[in-house]
């Protein structure tokens, strides 16, 4: 699979739909989101941290915001996301308020799958979104 055609899939999948996300990462992945300071060793990790955003945003949707900047075995892209607090994330009840927020992913590719991600967003954006505020 091409870097471009993996980043395209996993936007969809991020779009919840986990079995199609599962199939794009090596078993042992290293997944990291820097903002919930989340450092993810495999795919057991990943799918259970995954499938807790879907919970929490069953509409959740991913976009390509920007064109990736990809090498050989490495890509960055930036990505927006939408989606409603219809569910628990982290301590926080559901609030049915609407996110809309960007980000930026840095993947690594092996053997024709993604070994390696660390995501950054703005988590007070986030929390301020969804009606709550750092303490």
């Amino acid at each position: 699979m091409t870097s471009s055609s993996l980043i395209e899939k996993f936007l969809t999948g991020w779009s919840n739909d986990l079995p199609a996300l599962m199939t794009l990462f090596t078993e042992d992945v290293a997944y990291h989101d820097k903002p919930l300071q989340a450092e993810l060793s495999g795919k057991e990790e990943l799918k259970n941290f995954a499938q807790a955003f879907f919970d929490a945003f069953p509409d959740i949707r991913f976009s390509l915001a920007a064109p990736a900047v990809l090498a050989e075995n490495r890509a960055a892209f930036e990505w927006n996301v939408t989606g409603t607090h219809k569910g628990r994330l982290l301590d926080i009840p559901a609030s049915n308020r609407a996110i809309d927020f960007m980000g930026v992913s840095v993947m690594e590719f092996r053997d024709g799958l993604i070994s390696r991600t660390i995501d950054y967003w703005d988590l007070a954006t986030l929390l301020r979104q969804i009606g709550h505020t750092l303490a």
